[in-house]
């Protein structure tokens, strides 16, 4: 289907020459159309066609357009019925009908081009196509642009990819594009979820880790389900091998290659190598396959390396000195050596005499070489260890508490008895033993000490395990005794601590001793409970009006045993919104009493506020004017405002009232108490302007917008919203007729060109031709011009 659309953007400009002749016959049609006598009627417009206009028609082979495809559109442009010369056609493409963005260029030898347009997302259920024929440069043929072509969209729900395959473990975002979805879809990759969709417009997902072969994307959106192939292709691999280059002779097979292969998540796996002639003395073959899996394609990888004899065997043994250990003392090594290039080899190491102390031999051979090397091994050191504890209690006997071992490296520990001295009565004892060693070790011998103390005594102090309240006094609730062996109980005397606040107290208790029994203390704790506390809320009577801000009228004390009562600060919910508020408050004690709490609630009443309608009042000047603001007052208005009803009046004459709308914006409509006071609005009638000329004038009775005035045949008209043929029709009955032709053309005046201006041209025939007159009005750089009387048929423009 077509549409006409006079928003169109001018074609390029023809050639000049098509222009001025436009322009000539169009003076001569009008001038022809007036010339007394004349059969023409000055009521119609000329029929005559420019022989440089082309007429370019679109259509189509399809009857809807879907979105994410493509549909064909062609544009026909003819010139008098036939094909207009060879040139291009510019499509143009909109969503809204409004604005278009041009599609591509199409060069056309037939007057016809088709181009195939990606159809887009359309809001509006259509989409609009536009075709412009561009002429070839410096013909005298002008460009010309079709009126819309509108098609329907098929809404169905659609959804296409941005791309169908990628490579296994490529970072590749898939891009979904979705329209017309009842609900926000899902997108699915092999039935798991994989992103979230708008109805309509774009959403993403990753494939980096998906496995390799076909897959399908499924979006749905539990109304519609659609489905699209994608296909994940398997990634490179490569392989790559070190071989150690020569490699000596062994007489078994040689293998000194390693071999690993990376790719997409293959991080140097090893790979395992094959080899070819790699026993004998010569060139060895090496090959590493990577045979490929599910995700990875297969590599190969190639290496060779030379096999050479060794030439002498090698045995170093040091440095010295080597200890009996226990175990076989093995500090040798043996290496294969040859040419510079020939890497060494460690060779196996055989030994004799190597465990206890003396000398022994270390000797090793490799492919018919052999050599040998000795060393000695010396004793080992013994260790005599005497251990005692660090001190024992008098008992009036010999105190034997002591132990005795020799160890050494490889050795079972040996006991040994040791001797005593000074091991009876209180003060420092000693003990010694020794050992005279064996084959591999050496021998030794070692002491120790302790100590002989007396004999302990015990304090026991005695609390009461119920805790008493705190009084604010000392409490003494304790008693103490000394006891040991062979004495009868001494009762003590006690000293307290922290036994007056609340908390843990504690008491103790001494005693000196004696000959035989040493001094000792005691102690032990009871509990001081916590007092009780009482807190009080207190709120001041009300009103308390809302206005924005959190409102605290409450105080609060707590009271305690044996002081002053305590400030303690309030805690508020739902202080700040009109309603019931709550205040709180919990004193958390001190050190000798229990905390306490307390709460009360109070009313915020609703603000008072008054929203005023905004009004208007003025002259009619053919345009729609906003009626003044509306205004929100009271004590507190926060961010409310309001708006008019309506917004804005006219054009036409009139009177009304303006109701106010209250926009609470982030405020809450339950925190406040609206008035509202409507507005006025007034657009009262103006006086007509006129330009009189030199002919009779005539009255005018006015309309709805204007009061009456003169009006002349020949004159410039002015009056907002009135057009110009209105104000050239007679009132009193007379003989004259008026014809308006509005076009496009260009006129030259006193030797300047103004092209391409759209003008007006009013006509007036009056009977007996005493009011014959031609006016024409437009822009130029010459300004609105009145032509003369017609004169022999030709039109004569004076500024």
């Amino acid at each position: 289907m077509t549409r006409s659309d006079h928003s169109q953007p001018r074609s390029r400009a023809g050639g000049r020459l098509s222009q001025l002749w436009a322009t000539l016959l169009l003076a001569l049609s009008l001038a022809a159309s007036v010339v007394p006598g004349a059969t023409a009627d000055p009521l119609a417009t000329s029929t005559e066609t420019d022989p440089s206009t082309v007429v370019v028609t679109m259509s189509s082979t399809a009857s809807s357009a879907r979105t994410g495809y493509s549909v064909p559109i062609t544009a026909t442009a003819t010139l008098g019925g036939n094909p207009a010369p060879a040139g291009s056609v510019e499509f143009y493409l909109s969503t809204d009908g409004v604005s278009f963005t041009r599609h591509s260029t199409v060069p056309t030898s037939t007057g016809t081009a088709t181009a195939r347009i990606d159809v887009p997302v359309a809001p509006m259920g259509e989409v609009y196509f536009r075709a412009t024929y561009v002429a070839p440069l410096g013909s005298w043929v002008k460009d010309a642009t079709s009126d819309v072509f509108v098609m329907p969209v098929d809404q169905t729900p659609t959804m296409w990819l941005n791309r169908s395959s990628s490579v296994y473990g490529a970072n590749a975002l898939v891009t979904v594009t979705v329209a017309y979805f009842q609900n926000p879809p899902s997108v699915y990759l092999d039935g798991r979820f994989a992103s979230s969709c708008p109805r309509t417009g774009t959403c993403s997902f990753g494939v980096s880790t998906t496995p390799a072969g076909p897959h399908t994307v499924v979006v749905s959106d539990g109304v519609t389900t659609l489905t699209a192939p994608y296909t994940v292709v398997k990634a490179s691999t490569a392989v790559s091998m070190f071989c150690a280059n020569p490699s000596m002779y062994t007489g078994e097979a040689v293998t000194p290659c390693t071999a690993t292969v990376t790719g997409a998540f293959l991080y140097y796996e090893p790979v395992e190598v094959e080899y070819v002639d790699n026993v004998a003395v010569g060139t060895a073959k090496a090959t590493a396959h990577y045979p490929g899996d599910d995700n990875h394609e297969p590599s190969i990888a190639y290496g060779t390396f030379a096999i050479e004899m060794p030439t002498a065997v090698t045995v170093t043994c040091g440095p010295g000195p080597f200890v009996y250990t226990g175990s076989p003392v093995t500090p040798c090594s043996a290496t294969a050596t040859g040419s510079w290039q020939l890497p060494p080899r460690d060779v196996p190491v055989t030994y004799s005499g190597n465990l206890n102390a003396g000398t022994a031999t270390a000797s090793a051979s490799f492919v018919g070489l052999s050599g040998s090397a000795d060393f000695v091994i010396t004793k080992a050191a013994s260790t005599t260890t005497v251990t005692c504890p660090a001190s024992a209690i008098y008992t009036g006997l010999p105190l034997t508490p002591c132990s005795a071992e020799a160890s050494g490296v490889g050795m079972t520990a040996v006991p040994r008895t040791p001797d005593y001295t000074g091991n009876v009565d209180v003060g420092t004892a000693a003990a010694s033993a020794s050992w005279p060693g064996d084959l591999n070790h050496t021998g030794s011998s070692g002491t120790a000490t302790f100590a002989i103390t007396k004999a302990a005594s015990t304090v026991a102090v005695s609390c009461p395990t119920s805790p008493s309240t705190y009084t604010g006094t000392a409490q003494t609730p304790c008693t103490a005794k000394a006891s040991g062996p062979g004495m009868a109980d001494v009762p003590l005397t006690l000293t307290y601590s922290g036994n007056v606040n609340a908390g843990t107290a504690t008491a103790s208790a001494s005693w000196a001793g004696s000959a035989n029994l040493a001094g000792s203390s005691g102690s032990a704790t009871f509990q001081i409970a916590k007092a009780p506390s009482a807190t009080t809320v207190t709120c001041t009577a009300g009103p308390h009006v809302f206005d924005g801000d959190a409102q605290t009228p409450c105080s609060a004390v707590a009271g305690k045993v044996g002081g002053p009562t305590v400030p303690v600060a309030v805690d508020y919910s739902g202080n700040v919104d009109a309603g019931t508020a709550s205040a709180s408050a919990a004193w958390a004690g001190d050190a000798n009493h229990l905390g306490s709490s307390d709460a009360a609630t109070f009313t915020i009443d609703r603000a008072p506020v008054t929203m005023t309608a905004g009004g208007y009042g003025g002259e009619f000047d053919g345009a729609a004017h906003p009626v003044s603001a509306c205004v929100v007052t009271g004590a507190h208005v926060g961010s409310l405002s309001c708006a008019n009803d309506p917004s804005t009046v006219g054009p036409a004459v009139g009177s009304g009232v303006t109701t106010p709308l209250m926009v609470f914006g982030a405020e809450k409509a339950s925190n406040f108490e609206v008035s509202a006071v409507a507005g006025q609005w007034e657009v009262t009638a103006v006086p007509l302007a006129v330009s009189v000329r030199a002919v009779p004038a005539v009255e005018w009775t006015g309309d709805g917008n204007y009061a009456g005035g003169v009006e002349v045949l020949v004159g410039t008209q002015t009056g907002a919203g009135i057009p110009i043929s209105v104000g050239r029709q007679r009132i009193d009955g007379g003989q004259c007729r008026v014809a308006t032709l509005t076009g496009v053309a260009d006129y030259t005046l006193d030797g300047a060109t103004e092209a391409g201006n759209s003008v007006t041209v009013t006509v007036t025939d009056c009977a007996g031709a005493a009011g014959d007159r031609i006016e024409v009005t437009g822009p130029g750089v010459f300004g609105p011009v009145s032509p003369s009387l017609v004169d022999g048929g030709v039109l004569i423009v004076t500024s």
